[in-house]
């Protein structure tokens, strides 16, 4: 009769491992989600490390637009001011020079454009720069949406698990209480061989399935409560899952290899690097070009006006205050500052090698854990088959025993071990089907994809 305690171990245990803190809570209702719009929900109430991935990614578009106009788009620049100026009129070679007297307005308004005509490929060069860093914010902002839903899968089967774990222990419940019944009126034919013993034997067990069920329904409700937080609902929001299928694997040697190859073509965050040392690699070709000029053309016009001195006549003095001009030309600047773009070669030549060295340990690492996580699976979901057929042999003899004792030719014995190995192997289903799915989750994830898992999920297959 002791045994039974192993019930309620494997019980608790099922749930336990599906467990996270708990998160903020919003908006009451009623919701019926299936993993997919669970997922889409999570997404769309926009997560705090997603939005500030989102931000990142902005800035990154818009330091594009910054290089694009830097090289391309002209320079305006207009100033215009007015004041006082003495006044002044005549010529050295005239007799009449008195025009320093009084002080009259001025008025002045000059235009520059200038127009950059070719960079020597330095605009290409920044463009290209900024282009790759969007990419890699993209690729981030990617990565960190993978990382977000790989978080909500493990809180809905945690959930799921908690579910499944919250009815097997009411049955438990109910059962044991059915046990007490049977026993009592089996003290009460004389030609029963239990005595009181086993009834106190049996009695003493009460605690011990309370506490273990009390702390079941805690933890099923702590999943609940973090999925909640991630889904934006409040504490309160009346929410259900749906039955989640459980897709068969066989994870061969080119199964492992083909996610490997997923990996290396769709994996955010090796994309982000590779976009990162790309973005690198034209940085340095930006200061090696900084040695070339700048092609310009500039435009220039000018206007002012000063009613006081418009009489001056006098070929020493040049006078700024009355005028109309217009200028152009077309002109090279060159920048002979070597050193500086000297020393932003060897920083970004390091900043590129350390970017490869961890694109490369993110490469291994993540195939090895897709090798890893990929035996993990298969030997997960042999032992899910094996607790389901033990289940289906315990199923029987649960029945066998069941119906012996209604016609009084049972074992007490043997009837409470039937019942034992009974709810220890609906525990280990749910532990082994919770702990498989999380590890395809946690598979699709490290091969850059989340998402795979809904495709093997919706086929019944893990494949690609």
């Amino acid at each position: 009769m002791h045994r039974l305690k192993t019930i309620l171990f494997v019980i608790f245990a099922c749930t336990i491992q599906v467990l996270w803190p708990m998160g903020r809570d919003s908006k009451a209702g009623q919701f019926e989600l299936n993993l997919k719009d669970a997922i889409a929900k999570a997404e769309q109430n926009i997560h705090s490390k997603f939005a500030t991935s989102k931000l990142d990614e902005r800035i990154a578009e818009e330091e594009t637009r910054e290089i694009a106009s830097t090289f391309s788009d002209p320079r305006v620049e207009m100033i215009s001011y007015g004041g006082v100026v003495p006044d002044a009129e005549g010529g050295i070679l005239s007799d009449d020079t008195n025009g320093y007297d009084d002080s009259g307005p001025f008025f002045k308004v000059d235009f520059k454009i200038i127009q950059p005509l070719y960079s020597f490929g330095k605009y290409d060069s920044a463009q290209s720069a900024g282009l790759h860093n969007l990419e890699m914010k993209k690729a981030l902002t990617r990565e960190t949406r993978n990382d977000l839903q790989l978080e909500v899968v493990k809180a809905y089967f945690g959930v799921v698990a908690g579910e499944d774990s919250s009815r097997l222990s009411h049955e438990l419940r109910d059962n044991y209480t059915q046990l007490i019944e049977k026993i009592e009126r089996l003290l009460a034919d004389a030609k029963s061989d239990l005595d009181d013993a086993d009834l106190l034997e049996a009695r003493a067990l009460h605690f011990e399935i309370e506490k273990q069920c009390a702390d079941i329904a805690a933890r099923s409700e702590q999943s609940l409560l973090y999925l909640k937080a991630l889904l934006d609902l409040e504490a309160d929001a009346k929410l259900t899952t749906a039955a989640t299928g459980v897709p068969d694997i066989a994870a061969t040697q080119d199964f492992v290899e083909h996610m490997q190859k997923h990996l290396r073509d769709r994996s955010p965050l090796l994309h982000g690097l590779q976009a990162g040392m790309n973005a690198m690699t034209e940085k340095i070709q930006l200061e090696r070009r900084k040695r070339y000029p700048d092609l310009f053309l500039a435009l220039g016009a000018g206007y002012g006006t000063a009613p006081g001195r418009d009489k001056l006549d006098n070929a020493y003095v040049h006078d700024e205050y009355n005028y109309e001009r217009v200028v152009g030309v077309v002109g090279l600047k060159w920048d002979f500052n070597y050193g500086v773009s000297n020393a932003k070669i060897e920083k970004n030549l390091i900043e590129y090698q350390k970017l490869a060295q961890k694109n490369h340990l993110a490469q291994q690492f993540q195939e090895g854990t897709i090798a890893r996580l990929s035996g993990e699976a298969v030997r997960k979901h042999q032992l899910f088959k094996a607790a389901g057929k033990s289940l289906k042999s315990a199923t029987s003899w649960v029945r066998l025993e069941n119906d012996n004792m209604d016609v009084g030719l049972g074992n007490i014995k043997r009837y409470v071990k039937a019942y034992q190995y009974y709810y220890q192997l609906k525990g280990e289903v749910i532990a082994t089907k919770a702990q498989y799915l999380v590890t395809l989750a946690e598979l699709a994830h490290a091969a850059g994809d989340t998402n795979l898992l809904l495709n093997w999920l919706e086929y019944g297959k893990v494949t690609l």
